[in-house]
């Protein structure tokens, strides 16, 4: 448990630098392991990206890593251990 605390700490950190970066991540969820990141066309509006979600999964499937899609307009991207 203590592993996997420190180890989402750093994930979370580094989620945070690229929401830093990247206006289409709205917000970064999560605790320990397990992160997600929401999605949105505007930070102030908050209104979602589904089609930008669909983009970032599978582009991350091409690059061999898979990740979850969720929420109510299916905009989070998930990343959890299996």
């Amino acid at each position: 448990m203590e592993n996997a605390d420190v180890v989402g700490k750093h994930f979370r950190g580094k989620l945070e630098e690229c929401k830093a970066k990247h206006a289409l991540i709205g917000d970064v969820r999560g605790m320990g392991l397990m992160q997600g990141l929401e999605l949105v066309k505007d930070r102030k509006t908050k209104e979602p990206a589904p089609e930008a979600a669909t983009q970032v999964m599978e582009r991350a499937r091409q690059n061999g890593l898979l990740i979850g899609k969720g929420g109510l307009y299916a905009t989070r991207c998930d990343s959890h251990p299996c």
